[in-house]
């Protein structure tokens, strides 16, 4: 099944995070990131999904990340600073 969640950088303006779908994660990530940035380190994962298999929409560090179906998304590794927390990700779907 695919999944929709929501990720939440709140206002995070140094340092960097990724994500882990699967057994894989994305590159470190920069809190200023666009949806299309995110887009192409989520299809650059390896793991035979295309970028036409995720969907992000957002900007401004708040993104909504539709998965493809096989996996669940999850934060990997969060150096994020500054902003009003750390990095959240929630499902929403």
């Amino acid at each position: 099944a695919s999944y929709e969640y929501l990720l939440d950088l709140h206002e995070a303006d140094s340092g960097t995070f990724s994500l882990k779908f699967g057994n894989r994660n994305t590159v470190g990530l920069d809190p200023d990131l666009t949806s299309s940035e995110l887009l192409d380190a989520l299809a650059g994962l390896d793991d035979g999904h295309l970028a036409n298999d995720w969907n992000v929409t957002g900007s401004l560090g708040e993104f909504v990340i539709t998965t493809p179906q096989g996996g669940l998304l999850e934060i990997h590794n969060d150096s994020l600073a500054g902003g009003s927390g750390p990095v959240t990700l929630t499902n929403v779907v």
